[in-house]
């Protein structure tokens, strides 16, 4: 064996042995190592899902009018009589409009955002993309999205429960934003449904190509049939307070995951000092055989690596198994759009480098008392 494999595999044998022989020291380090690190891998990936969802795209050419003043959608009312000011502006400046019932409904456990419209305006006013089955032809069938699919696990044919009603699944749609986490029903079933004729929760509205929807909702809030009772606003509002209302989730995740980094330093810094405390002969006596300070600490920082290693690999797994049982008992919902929160490779490398650094670092500060100096006053006692 070359004398450098030769002397790698002492020094590993030496690790193990001094590892193992501070026994409940090694495993108290250790476990508050993996505390420390599962709060940063968690953390660093609740941190990305608020980011991310703020990047969905979102749609700038659809306007919606909804009674003002409401905090849930569902109890904004409105009827035929509010659409006249948005059937003055067709086809110049409005393309095409559409009314919307809602409501927030627990379907099958879930609580899910409920639909309806008329069928032929989803492609084409509401940008729905058939991707699975067909569009409802029946008063007993709905259409999901592809959001709804991911949080519920339904699929094409299955039977769901609306408001204490059978409603069998005939497709699955693709739109942007909250639309596509939603379940989407023909108007004249939400109607029967609901016994709500005539009266919706929203109108939507397709602006022309060539119109200024900014244009056209300073129109629609200044007309004297809606002001002062409804407000218009691009159909992706409530989305958008919900990404600015995550921006802050993300904010004070990452000074927690600072704090986490922090306390990797703080854990690996009382080791150490609790060691060199105890074992201060044992230090003296290697100085007296030829170890330099280098070197001891050098032999500590791979010691606390070790720890560092094996506190990572059993935080990762810890922290993938805690995110699933989250998702799958309490999923994390904004505005019916379902954060996936999950550990990337970004993370886990990046968390790797750091806790490495901020581990190396608390091995540095109590070393740095480490001197030769101070070998015959330790030997003299």
């Amino acid at each position: 064996m070359p004398e450098r494999l030769k002397k790698a595999w002492q020094l590993v044998i030496f690790l193990a042995k001094d590892l193992t022989r501070d026994g409940w020291r090694t495993l108290i380090t250790t476990i508050n190592l993996l505390v420390f690190i599962s709060g940063y891998l968690c953390l660093s990936a609740l941190a990305e899902a608020s980011k991310n969802y703020g990047k969905l795209d979102s749609d700038r050419s659809s306007l919606m009018v909804i009674a003002r003043d409401v905090f849930d959608p569902g109890d904004s009312i409105i009827t035929e009589a509010e659409f006249a000011p948005i059937t003055r502006l067709m086809p110049d400046q409005v393309y095409d409009f559409s009314p919307l019932i809602f409501r927030l409904l627990r379907v099958n456990s879930f609580l899910i955002q409920v639909r309806a419209t008329p069928v032929a305006d989803m492609p084409s006013i509401f940008n729905l993309e058939l991707v699975e089955g067909n569009w409802p032809s029946a008063n007993d069938e709905v259409v999901i999205g592809q959001g709804t699919r991911t949080l519920t696990e339904w699929k094409t044919g299955d039977l769901v429960k609306i408001y204490g009603k059978d409603f069998r699944i005939s497709g699955v749609i693709s739109s942007p934003g909250t639309k596509s986490s939603s379940i989407w029903m023909g108007l004249d079933a939400a109607e029967a449904l609901f016994n709500t004729r005539g009266i919706y929760q929203m109108a939507w509205i397709k602006v022309a190509s060539d119109a200024s929807a900014d244009a056209v909702a300073e129109t629609l809030r200044d007309d004297p049939v809606l002001k002062g009772k409804y407000d218009t606003f691009f159909v992706d509002h409530l989305y958008e307070q919900y990404a600015r209302a995550l921006d802050d989730v993300a904010s004070v995740s990452s000074l927690l995951i600072i704090l986490s980094l922090l306390t990797i330093m703080f854990g690996t810094y009382g080791s150490i000092f609790l060691l060199l405390s105890e074992r201060s002969r044992e230090v003296v006596i290697l100085h007296a055989i030829g170890f330099s300070n280098r070197t001891l600490r050098g032999i500590l920082s791979l010691r606390t690596m070790v720890q560092v290693m094996m506190a990572y690999l059993l935080s990762w797994g810890l922290s993938v198994l805690i995110l699933q049982r989250i998702s799958s008992k309490f999923p994390l919902i904004a505005n019916a759009i379902l954060l996936d929160v999950v550990i990337t490779p970004r993370i886990l490398l990046l968390g790797l480098l750091l806790a490495t650094a901020f581990g190396l670092v608390g091995v540095l500060l109590p070393t740095l008392r480490l001197s030769r100096s101070n070998i015959h006053s330790n030997l003299e006692w």
